[in-house]
């Protein structure tokens, strides 16, 4: 409604400034016209709901939009170049007919409330609209919610065919094709992929058979955050009372870490991860083991004082997911007064001396830029690696002349550090105790992180949008949680970096455009 159209104009004003906004506002005029604006009322929301049927072909649909009256809503009608009759004997009935092969359903609309109120039937027959079988608006729509678009199902009301023709779509189709690449066994895939992601269609697979018998109530929310440009999704579950899923979702608890919390108020950019508890034993095991895989497949070509460092961390990446203790982040904050930047990352391991050692070992082979025991921090060796300035030279920008990566292999975690308050950084992610955060999150703030960027032809407009955003966007964020319900949301700013993108290849086609083409060359 309203606030919709009003939010979706703040966040273009932050997308693209003045000139995006006033797009907006031409397209709705130029669609609706100065004397059918009217016909909508948009200080009240647009609902609908939805009939399944097992022949998905007779499934039908009412849509319910808020209109001022009867007289302008069929000005707008027409101007959408439907054909609109009145049906006979049926106040307030009418039948809408498309051009020919637009829309080949039956539609018909119904006013009530005295016209402030447009039912528009698809697929369905006139009577789903006589008075009596209407839905109110109040009954469809939560007053409550805070979201911009509620989608609310019933799973319990899913027509068993069409439960089956889903757990058909996974055996017949997902699932074969799994056996298929098991038996080929490409080279550039881990061994266990397959395995992994059958226990992911078997997960997906229960939890459907869930929903359809025990789940009471299922809702996504989508909503778009005016100050961040962020969507937000949200799913929520309400399990039936004394269910086996009632007892799955009180067991979930909120994801416990420590490196989340590397990410502050302060810094410039972060992300993490965290598993949440608990997973099935078999999804942890085949995913820690794809993991492993994985890791060896992408280092096969790295040197050969590597292969015994990169074996340690394949292991430690499999304890820890199979175990479910997942834990890492990474954090960059500044500029100090220099102007510099400092980065921080820890993740945790079930045991980091096999990998110490590993690294010892090809640091032997690297002495001439790898430093072992260079310092101590909270009683932890530090190890230094160094770097070439000519070969690095957008990191000597960000993290000063001559800057060293700073390594330390703690009991249970190891740290990561670089920039002029590497030492600071390390000493805090080492201090860092459990606690609640959420799954998973990549997160930048906008008007800091537009500062990183090289000051040239291409980044001057990325720099000026980003800079009217002075909040941290979360361009893929995850968080589960469980209790009385299950709660998944989501959230990403894919509008900003869709608009980053187009900016950006706008302005490269732009330069492109200037070069003038070479001068032909003569022959001889």
């Amino acid at each position: 409604g309203k606030t919709l159209l009003a939010d979706v104009k703040a966040v273009a004003k932050l997308l693209g400034g003045d000139e995006l906004t006033k797009d907006i506002d031409e397209t709705w005029a130029g669609f609706f016209g100065k004397t059918a604006a009217p016909a909508l009322d948009l200080a009240r929301p647009v609902a609908g709901y939805l009939y399944l049927r097992e022949n998905v072909e007779q499934s039908c649909g009412v849509l319910v939009i808020p209109t001022t009256t009867e007289k302008d809503a069929l000005v707008v009608l027409e101007k959408m170049d439907l054909r609109v009759k009145a049906e006979p004997g049926k106040a307030g009935r009418y039948n809408l007919q498309p051009p020919d092969g637009v829309f080949p359903v039956p539609l018909y609309a119904q006013f009530a409330d005295g016209g402030k109120l447009l039912y528009v039937s698809i697929n369905a027959e006139p009577g789903v609209l006589d008075k009596d079988k209407l839905i109110p608006l109040a009954k469809l729509v939560d007053s409550k919610a805070t979201q911009h678009v509620t989608i609310t199902a019933y799973p319990a009301r899913v027509p068993n065919a069409l439960r089956q023709m889903l757990f058909d779509a996974i055996d017949l189709n997902l699932m074969a094709d799994l056996d298929q690449l098991e038996q080929r066994k490409p080279r550039d895939m881990p061994p266990s992929f397959p395995s992994f992601a059958k226990e992911l269609l078997k997960l997906g697979k229960r939890s459907l058979g869930s929903l359809f018998t025990e789940c009471e109530k299922a809702t996504l929310g989508l909503h778009l955050d005016t100050k961040t440009t962020n969507l937000e999704t949200e799913f929520v579950f309400v399990p039936k009372s004394n269910t086996p899923f009632a007892t799955d979702v009180a067991a979930i608890k909120a994801p416990v870490g420590r490196f989340h919390q590397l990410t502050t108020k302060e810094s410039v950019l972060g992300g993490w991860a965290v598993l949440p508890t608990p997973l099935p034993k078999e999804l942890r095991a085949t995913g820690g083991a794809f993991l492993k895989e994985w890791l060896t497949l992408v280092s096969a070509d790295a040197p050969k004082e590597a292969a015994p460092l990169l074996a340690a961390l394949g292991e430690q990446v499999q304890k820890a997911v199979s175990s479910g203790k997942v834990d890492g982040g990474f954090a960059l904050a500044g500029p100090n007064k220099g102007g510099l930047y400092t980065g921080v990352a820890a993740v945790a391991m079930d045991d980091t001396k096999d990998v110490e050692k590993a690294f010892r070992v090809a640091a032997e082979a690297a002495a001439d830029f790898i430093k072992l025991d260079a310092a101590k921090v909270g009683g932890v060796a530090v190890h230094e690696v160094t770097t070439t300035p000519a070969q690095t030279p957008d990191l000597v920008r960000v993290f000063g002349e001559n800057f060293k990566l700073l390594l330390a292999f703690g009991k249970d975690a190891v740290y990561a550090a670089v920039g002029p308050d590497a030492v600071a950084e390390l000493k805090r992610a080492m201090t860092l105790k459990p606690a609640t955060g959420t799954v998973f999150d990549l997160t930048a703030h906008a008007a800091r992180t537009v500062k990183l960027l090289p000051p040239n032809q291409f980044t001057a407009e990325i720099t000026q949008m980003g800079s009217r955003i002075p909040e941290f966007i979360s361009y893929s964020g995850i968080n589960v949680t469980g209790g009385k319900e299950l709660r998944v949301s989501g959230k990403t700013g894919m509008l900003l970096t869709m608009m980053l993108g187009v900016s950006a290849q706008q302005k490269f086609r732009e330069v492109q455009r200037a070069v003038p083409p070479p001068l032909p060359i003569k022959k001889q």
